[in-house]
C-alpha cells in the first residue's frame, strides 16, 4: 500500500500552490531556496535550551508565568506521527513541536517560537502559523494528549536598550517578546489533509496558483526560452530566392 507523507510545511505548500506542493511530495522537486541566515536558528536554538533548563527544574520560564496558566510537558518527543489510512492510501502526518504547554485543567497545547523584526499585532500573524499549530493540535489528540483548540505563538524582537553609548553590545541591544493566543479548528486541519491526499492521487499535474511566485517565475521563464527559439528559428529559415519578380526553381 502506497503511503504519503505530510507535515504542517507540505500542507501549508498545498494551501499556497497546488502545483508546487504536488510536485514536492510526489516527485521530490522542491522550490529553489536562496541564502538562509542562520542567526534566527541560532536564537531559536538558544530559547529552547533555555526551555529545557525550566523543564528539568519543572517550573515555567519566569516571564510566562503571569500570562500562561499551566507549565512545561515533563517530556516533549522530537516529532511525533499520525498514522492513519484514506482511500487505501496510508497517510503519515509527522510534525516537530517546539514546546508544548500543560494547562492547569491538564489539556495540552502547543506553543511555538517566532522571531520577528518588531512586535506583531494579532492581523499579523501569518495565516502558515494557524494550520502549523492546528496541526500540532491534531498530533497531540492523535498520540491520545487531551488537548483544548488554542495555542500559543510566543514572538522574540529586538529592542533598543539605549542611545548606542554603551559599550556592549548587549547594553543596546534586547529582546522583547509578545505572546498570541490562537483559536484552533482541528475539522479545518482534517479537511485540509483530506484535500491534499485527494490532490496527490489525481494523475494530472494541478494548475499553480496566480499568487505563487515560483511558478510565475518559471512560466515567465520558460516564455521567454521559446520567443527566443522562435526568433531564431525565424531568422534562420530558408527564403526563396526571386529574380525578376519570378522564383527562382
Amino acid at each position: 500500500m502506497e503511503e504519503i507523507y505530510l507535515s504542517p510545511n507540505t500542507l501549508n505548500l498545498y494551501t499556497q500552490c497546488k502545483r508546487c506542493f504536488y510536485l514536492t511530495v510526489k516527485y521530490k522537486i522542491k522550490r529553489p531556496r536562496g541564502p538562509v541566515s542562520t542567526l534566527p536558528s541560532s536564537i531559536d536554538y538558544l530559547i529552547k535550551d533555555y526551555f529545557e533548563y525550566y523543564r528539568r527544574i519543572n517550573k515555567l520560564p519566569p516571564f510566562l508565568e503571569n500570562i500562561i496558566s499551566g507549565k512545561l510537558i515533563t517530556h516533549l518527543d522530537k516529532t511525533l506521527y499520525y498514522r492513519f489510512t484514506l482511500r487505501d492510501k496510508k497517510v503519515v502526518i509527522a510534525g516537530k513541536l517546539d514546546e508544548c504547554i500543560v494547562l492547569e485543567d491538564g489539556k495540552y497545547v502547543p506553543l511555538d517560537h517566532k522571531t520577528r523584526g518588531k512586535s506583531p499585532t494579532m492581523e499579523q500573524v501569518h495565516p502558515s502559523y494557524q494550520l502549523q499549530m492546528e496541526i500540532y493540535s491534531l498530533l497531540l489528540k492523535e498520540n491520545n494528549y487531551p488537548t483544548k483548540d488554542i495555542a500559543y505563538l510566543i514572538y522574540y524582537f529586538p529592542e533598543l536598550v539605549s542611545d548606542y553609548t554603551a559599550k556592549e553590545m548587549s547594553g543596546i541591544i534586547n529582546f522583547g517578546f509578545k505572546v498570541i493566543e490562537l483559536k484552533l479548528d482541528i475539522l479545518r486541519a482534517k479537511r485540509i489533509i483530506n484535500e491534499a491526499v485527494e490532490c496527490l492521487e489525481k494523475e494530472e499535474i494541478p494548475e499553480s496558483s496566480p499568487d505563487c511566485e515560483y511558478c510565475r517565475w518559471h512560466n515567465a521563464v520558460n516564455n521567454q526560452i521559446e520567443n527566443i527559439r522562435n526568433k531564431e528559428r525565424f531568422e534562420k529559415r530558408e527564403v526563396p530566392a526571386f529574380k525578376d519578380g519570378k522564383l527562382f526553381e
